[in-house]
């Protein structure tokens, strides 16, 4: 389930969530996704360090084997 635990699930897309009983964000923020992260960067005023867990996920999906 996505939303288990303590955290504050935040969903940030081109399109509402789709709901469903293992994905219920608590706040949703829909438009252009590239703007809508530079304006919460700007508001920041702390440095962010990622959890163990976070720091360990690739920053991009590794590519198709096969892939140029």
């Amino acid at each position: 389930m996505w939303n288990s635990g303590t955290a504050t699930l935040v969903h940030i897309d081109v399109l509402p969530a789709y709901e469903e009983r293992n994905y219920v964000p608590d706040i949703e923020l829909v438009g252009d996704i590239a703007a809508t992260l530079e304006k919460l960067a700007q508001r920041i005023e702390h440095q962010l360090v990622l959890t163990p867990q976070a720091a360990g996920h690739p920053r991009r999906p590794p590519a198709p084997a096969g892939a140029a």
